[in-house]
């Protein structure tokens, strides 16, 4: 047997491992499709007029989570409603939904038409959608790759292993299905250009949200407003993982007469693993005590005690945004060249030649 034929216990163990991948692939499809209807849901419920009769911001733990309850009317039948959003280290998040629906407040729910006890107040968020319908595609394509591999695999091994003039091997293979090979090793070369796509976007999201936004509210706070503001409570927050600590500082002021909270310390802060340092901070606004806070002039719910930055900003948003943006883009050239390069100094039909192909003129294909 030629070095290019592959034994039947090789060859069964490649079709094993295309139908273990290929299962997984279709479960990923599966979770993903699953997760995306779950998630988009909400944004085919109905408006429906509601009364929000409670609401509040809750302590959870480490956490702020905002609650409200509310009444509906769907046909002739009253219905209640109660929304939680999520959790959130800060209480500026769940303050502003506080502020957007206070109690007695008529606004507009989202009811479903199939199940009038499901409602909410809010339509689901974008980017888990986003997330979901990428992560879908991705083992989509994933899927079609593994599919096509066990498709060629069986095809191929249909031909004739003997070299003929009239026949080369993998005729059939390569010209009856020429169309759905080519699409398979084109995506084969494309996904790692893809993936490491992945890398730039999470690079320039990371050093966006880390490093540029966090310089541009520092350099704005400087003609942010100086406002008394009263410390309501003080404490350390204890983040299991790692563990991480961060000091909360929940303290309340006033801006044009009206009564706003907030619990931003710093401009930007993710917390230390030193639990002295966090602890130091605490110590320097007890709870009950007056202090000064810094109110930006546009927006009366962003205020923090202190115009600093962490130095996280400059090794996770800084370091770490340019190392994956540079990684990514390094690895989308890489495989953008090699999927030309092979696509330019090939015709169709080498173009799906696999390692496995039997030669008709004694050389590698």
């Amino acid at each position: 047997m030629s070095s290019e034929q592959q034994s039947p216990r090789a060859h069964a163990g490649g079709i094993f491992f295309l139908l273990v991948y290929s299962l997984l692939a279709a479960v990923m499809v599966l979770v993903g499709a699953w997760q995306l209807y779950s998630s988009s849901r909400g944004w085919f419920w109905r408006k429906t007029p509601c009364t929000i009769t409670s609401s509040q911001v809750s302590p959870d733990g480490t956490s702020y989570q905002f609650e409200a309850s509310y009444t509906y009317v769907v046909g002739d039948q009253s219905y209640n409603g109660h929304f939680r959003s999520g959790t959130s280290p800060d209480y500026n998040q769940a303050g502003r939904l506080l502020l957007r629906y206070p109690a007695g407040l008529k606004t507009l729910s989202y009811v479903s038409g199939s199940n009038a006890q499901e409602s909410s107040l809010q339509r689901p968020g974008v980017i888990g959608m986003v997330f979901f319908l990428v992560f879908t595609g991705f083992a989509t394509i994933f899927l079609f790759t593994g599919v096509s591999a066990i498709c060629m695999r069986l095809v191929l091994a249909q031909d004739d292993p003997s070299p003929s003039p009239d026949k080369p091997p993998g005729f059939w293979a390569r010209w009856s299905f020429e169309g759905p090979f080519f699409a398979l090793v084109a995506v084969s070369y494309l996904v790692p250009a893809i993936v490491f796509s992945l890398f730039t976007v999470a690079g320039v999201a990371d050093l966006s949200l880390n490093f540029v936004k966090p310089m541009c509210r520092l350099a704005a706070s400087k003609n942010w407003t100086e406002t008394p503001c009263d410390v309501i409570s003080s404490r350390v927050q204890t983040f299991r993982k790692q563990p991480r600590y961060r000091a909360d500082i929940l303290y309340s002021y006033r801006v044009n007469g009206q009564e706003y909270k907030s619990s931003q310390y710093a401009i930007y802060s993710r917390g230390s693993r030193d639990s002295a340092t966090e602890l130091a901070v605490v110590g320097r606004f007890p709870s009950g005590t007056s202090a000064v806070c810094y109110v930006n002039p546009n927006d009366p719910l962003d205020a923090v005690l202190s115009r600093t930055v962490s130095p996280d900003a400059w090794t996770i948003g800084l370091f770490v945004g340019l190392l994956l943006s540079a990684i990514g883009l390094s690895g989308f050239a890489w495989g953008i060249s090699r999927f030309w390069h092979r696509a330019k100094h090939s015709n169709n039909s080498d173009f799906l030649r696999t390692p496995n192909d039997v030669q008709v003129d004694g050389r590698n294909s």
